[in-house]
């Protein structure tokens, strides 16, 4: 395995991990606002409440991927 197909190994797995984790914490928010639905509660997350998470895990990647980038540059470069 060359240096280009472990960096996109590397980066691959971290970001299905980190995709494994999003879809957890969104079946969690959705299984808590269905608990409250069936017990007649308000629902404890909104539209907003994804959004945010959306867009933390997205920035979570984008660094992640920013870094690889630099980093694989840095190896080419040597």
């Amino acid at each position: 395995m060359n240096e280009d197909q472990k960096y996109n190994y590397f980066r691959d797995s971290y970001i299905d991990f980190i995709t494994a984790m999003f879809n957890c914490e969104i079946s969690a928010m959705n299984a808590e606002n269905k608990q409250r639905e069936v017990q007649g509660d308000s629902m404890a997350y909104i539209e907003e409440d994804y959004y945010k998470v959306s867009r933390r895990y997205k920035m979570i990647v984008d660094k992640y991927i920013e870094k690889m980038n630099k980093d694989m540059r840095k190896m080419k470069s040597l």
